[in-house]
C-alpha cells in the first residue's frame, strides 16, 4: 500500500493533515488562568495561525511572566481569545491529526475558553508521552516514564529554538513530531504491533468450509497445520464473482478470510485488493471445533513489507540532523492561507513589544573616581593627620557624586 509519508503510514494522517498547536498562558489552571500567546502550524511546520491574546480578567502574571516573557503590554491592544475563536476552531475537525507536546494542557485551556469542543476532533496525538515511550527514563515508583520538556526533546533530535514563544513551540513539536516517527526506536513498536496482528486473522465460515474443517480435525477438537492463503471468487449474492481471499487446508477452502483481518494482510503484503495478489501466501493455520461450532484462525508467519516500507519512508522523510535556530517574530493575530483552511479577515490589531530603555553603566566611573578619593584621603593624613582627612574625604565625596548626577 502506498503512502504519503512515514506520518501516513503510522498516524494515518499525511504531515499536511496535521494540526500542531501551543499556547503560553498566566498559569497552570484551564480553569482559572488565561491565554497569553496561541501558535499553531501544519505538520511541516507552516504557521496556520499566530497571535498574542488579550486576558479578560487577569492584569498580571508576574511567575508566568519570568517564564514566557509576556507582559500585560504586549498584550493590551491584542484581540481576546473570543475575537479568534473562529479562526481557531476552523483549524481543528475529524479529517485532521491534532498534535502538541503536553497537547491535552494546551486544548484544555481552548475548550475552557469556548474555542475548542472535545467532541469535534478524533484523539489527539502527544509528542511528549509518546517521546517518552522509547526516550523516557523509568520511574523507579511506577512503570511508567518520567516525561522529558519539549527543549529536551528537540535537543535530542538536533533542534535548537527559543522555548516559550508559542509559535516556535508549535513548530519545534512539528519537528519533534517528524524526528519521532522516523526514530526506529519509535517506529519499530509500530512494526511489532503490526507483526502481531498478523498472528490473529480471523476468518468467517459456511457451511462448506465447516464441513472441510470438520473433515481435517477428524476426531481431534483443534489442530494447528501449514496452510495457504489464496485469491478465491464470491460465488453467490450481489458481489457474485468478485475476488476475495480463503484460506486452504489440502487444497480445500477452511475459511473465508474476514474484510478485517484481510485489510491487515493485504497492507501486510503491500498490496491493495486481493486481485493485487500473485499466487498463494503460507500462512499458519488453527483449526478448532466447539460441539457443532467451527472455526479457523490464521497467521501470517513469512516475511511481509510492513518492516521494509516503513524503514524506507523513515530514511526519506527524516529530518535534516544539523541544528537550527529558530528566529522568533512578534505573533500577529493572523491566519495563513493553507490547504485546510481558507484565508479570512483579519482583527484589525497589531502588536509591537515595548521598547525597553539601554540600560546605563557607569561601573568604570565611579571607580576611578573612588580610587582618586582614597589615594587623596591617604595624602591627606600622612600630612595633616585624621581629621583634615576626613573633611577632606566628605568634600571630595560629596563632589564626586555632583559629577556622577550630571553625567546621567
Amino acid at each position: 500500500m502506498a503512502y504519503a509519508d512515514i506520518c501516513d503510514a503510522l498516524l494515518g494522517y499525511p504531515f499536511d493533515k496535521v494540526v500542531v498547536l501551543d499556547t503560553e498562558t498566566t498559569g497552570l489552571s484551564s480553569n482559572d488562568d488565561e491565554i497569553l500567546s496561541i501558535g499553531i502550524v501544519d505538520g511541516n511546520g507552516k504557521t496556520l495561525l499566530t497571535s498574542y491574546v488579550r486576558p479578560t480578567r487577569h492584569t498580571s502574571w508576574p511567575d508566568a511572566e519570568r517564564v514566557n516573557h509576556i507582559s500585560a503590554s504586549m498584550v493590551v491592544n491584542a484581540p481576546s481569545i473570543q475575537d479568534i475563536a473562529p479562526q481557531i476552531k476552523r483549524l481543528f475537525s475529524r479529517e485532521v491529526l491534532v498534535v502538541g507536546y503536553n497537547v491535552r494542557f494546551d486544548l484544555g485551556f481552548l475548550a475552557s475558553a469556548g474555542a475548542f469542543e472535545w467532541g469535534t476532533i478524533n484523539e489527539p496525538f502527544d509528542v511528549m508521552r509518546e517521546y517518552a515511550r522509547v526516550h523516557g527514563s523509568r520511574r523507579y515508583d511506577s512503570g511508567n516514564y518520567a516525561y522529558s520538556k519539549l527543549v529536551q526533546c528537540a535537543a535530542h533530535y538536533g533542534y535548537v529554538f527559543d522555548a516559550h514563544d508559542a509559535t516556535e513551540d508549535a513548530r519545534a513539536t512539528a519537528y519533534c513530531l517528524r524526528a519521532l516517527l522516523c526514530d526506529r526506536a519509535y517506529y519499530q513498536l509500530y512494526v511489532e504491533q503490526r507483526n502481531a496482528e498478523l498472528l490473529h486473522l480471523r476468518t468467517t465460515q459456511t457451511q462448506a468450509t465447516k464441513k472441510n474443517i470438520a473433515e481435517s480435525l477428524g476426531s481431534l477438537s483443534s489442530a494447528q497445520a501449514n496452510g495457504t492463503m489464496v485469491v478465491g471468487e464470491i460465488t453467490r449474492g450481489k458481489n457474485k464473482g468478485n475476488k476475495r481471499l480463503e484460506c486452504e487446508l489440502d487444497g480445500k477452502c477452511v475459511g473465508i478470510v474476514a474484510k478485517p483481518s484481510a485489510d491487515k494482510a493485504l497492507s501486510a503484503l503491500g498490496l491493495q485488493a486481493p486481485d493485487d495478489m500473485d499466487g498463494s501466501v503460507d500462512v499458519g493455520l488453527e483449526l478448532k471445533r466447539n460441539e457443532s461450532s467451527y472455526s479457523c484462525t490464521f497467521a501470517i508467519t513469512g516475511p511481509t513489507k510492513v518492516a521494509e516500507e516503513i524503514a524506507t519512508l523513515a530514511d526519506k522523510d527524516r529530518p535534516a540532523l544539523q541544528l537550527r535556530k529558530a528566529t522568533p517574530s512578534t505573533p500577529q493575530a493572523s491566519l495563513a492561507t493553507s490547504t485546510m483552511q481558507p484565508s479570512v479577515t483579519q482583527p484589525n490589531r497589531t502588536v509591537s513589544p515595548p521598547t525597553q530603555p539601554k540600560a546605563r553603566d557607569n561601573g568604570g566611573d565611579s571607580l576611578l573616581i573612588y580610587s582618586a578619593i582614597a589615594i587623596l584621603v591617604g595624602v591627606v593624613m600622612l600630612v595633616f593627620g585624621v581629621g583634615a582627612a576626613l573633611v577632606v574625604a566628605i568634600a571630595t565625596a560629596f563632589v564626586a557624586y555632583l559629577i556622577r548626577e550630571g553625567r546621567k
